[in-house]
């Protein structure tokens, strides 16, 4: 089912509008923009009227190295901020050629004639790309935005992915969970998520679909909205249903409280923390047990491999250690912000042999990673120490590109995201990947991502 979009249009800017997007847009009858950057501050100004003006579900951007010249040029820095703030605001996608991160590409003759026109040789001044100032000006500039950037290498990657995010917000999808197999919480997550579509019918009046597929490796839950929906208010609804799931548990007098500002059916109200107060109280209980019981596995597997080899009395610091390595619940209102738990901050006072033993044990029984080797993982712990608020997004882009049930499309969009990913922490700092300096990511990053 395609909500109907045709009272909607789409914004292409810069070269992003691909014949495989817009063919979909024309068979939906659905009215979309393009616009170029190479362009006068007049025209960009065009752009900005256009979103103001127009009921827009998407935007897809293309920046060329001449594109991003004008991000830094102060006569652009006005418009330039009124047009990226308001695409920060709507569902969107950048692309940003690969060689900005610093990731070399192919030579041209590898790509079968589809190369992409930023690729620059000393013939090709107007492709010339930033120096190292303007780059970390427009870096700087990316970040300050939260924008959305996804790195390519051809011109057919952009094909694939604005595609896939076309027809994804086509149907207006609102967000969507990968959930790998072997997951602590995995069963609680999924009872969450169906608690919250049931808030967001009865409490908000928010009519949605859900659809959820599985696959050998996890699974995939995508929340689709009526035209009305936007992400910015599911974002808001996700806010006000952790405080209900909260209160629920803690306050149901304050449940209702909540329920009645919010508009709901006075009618209905009693009977929704009612049900939500049993429903929590169950996941609630099966959360700890879950932890309960993955902390004994954990230390269980340890003193098999490590009885014969430390004293009886360091089981104990081992054990602590454990019991701090797995993240704690932080109540059944956060699943879908931050993901139900948190790390707990760990103090190591045992011998650090054992440390990376006891690490790879836990992370594989908490985040279900047993199934995919270390240098994902590693990449993973790089994602939950500075991946921001694209934390959740990369860490399914590193489970799709392991998961050999994927699609092509979700192949390629994947890679597209972690590769903006890495080159972006690459360059903090000036350092390669932060403190990450393992051959075995390295490795992993140029077999799969073309990064060395």
């Amino acid at each position: 089912m395609v909500e109907d979009t045709s009272d909607k249009s789409f914004l292409f800017i810069g070269e992003a509008n691909p014949d495989a997007a817009t063919s979909r847009l024309a068979v939906a009858q659905i009215n979309y923009f393009k616009k170029m950057l190479e362009s006068r501050p007049s025209n960009w100004s065009d752009i900005v009227r256009i979103i103001d003006e127009e009921d827009l579900f998407g935007v897809v951007v293309k920046l060329t190295w001449k594109a991003m010249e004008r991000l830094c040029h102060s006569e652009y820095i006005t418009v330039r901020d009124e047009l990226f703030s308001r695409i920060s605001r709507l569902p969107h996608l950048i692309f940003v050629h690969q060689s900005f991160f610093g990731i070399e590409s192919a030579s041209v003759e590898e790509h079968d004639g589809d190369y992409v026109e930023e690729f620059w040789t000393p013939s090709s001044e107007y492709f010339k790309p930033l120096d190292r100032e303007k780059r970390a000006q427009v870096q700087a500039f990316f970040n300050g935005y939260d924008l959305n950037v996804v790195a390519y290498e051809r011109n057919a990657e952009i094909s694939i992915i604005a595609s896939e995010f076309v027809q994804q917000h086509q149907s207006n999808m609102l967000f969507r969970f990968y959930v790998p197999k072997g997951t602590v919480w995995a069963g609680q997550t999924e009872q969450v998520l169906s608690l919250f579509r049931d808030y967001l019918e009865s409490a908000a009046k928010i009519k949605v679909r859900q659809s959820t597929h599985a696959t050998a490796a996890g699974t995939v839950y995508e929340f689709f909205g009526d035209g009305e929906v936007s992400q910015e208010a599911i974002a808001g609804q996700m806010e006000s249903f952790g405080q209900l799931m909260d209160l629920c548990l803690k306050d149901p007098h304050g449940a209702e409280t909540l329920l009645v500002a919010m508009g709901a059916d006075r009618a209905e109200i009693a009977d929704i923390v009612s049900r939500y107060t049993r429903q929590l109280r169950r996941i609630a209980t099966d959360m700890r047990h879950e932890r309960e019981k993955v902390a004994l596995k954990v230390r269980q597997q340890l003193e098999g491999e490590l009885v014969d080899a430390v004293p009886l009395g360091d089981l104990d610091a081992i054990h602590e250690i454990v019991n701090q390595m797995i993240p704690v619940t932080l109540g059944v209102g956060s699943f879908l912000t931050l993901g139900g738990h948190r790390e707990r901050p760990l103090t190591l006072n045992y011998k650090p042999q054992f440390f990376e033993n006891v690490h790879g044990l836990v992370a594989s029984e908490v985040h279900g990673t047993q199934n995919i080797g270390p240098a994902p993982r590693e990449l993973l712990e790089l994602i939950d120490r500075v991946g921001g608020s694209r934390r959740s997004e990369l860490r399914a882009a590193v489970h799709e590109l392991e998961d050999s049930n994927s699609s092509p499309e979700q192949i390629v969009s994947a890679k597209g995201k972690l590769k903006a990913f890495v080159g972006r922490v690459s360059q903090v700092g000036g350092q390669k990947l932060l403190d990450v300096s393992s051959s075995i990511l390295q490795a992993y990053l140029q077999q799969k991502l073309g990064i060395g």
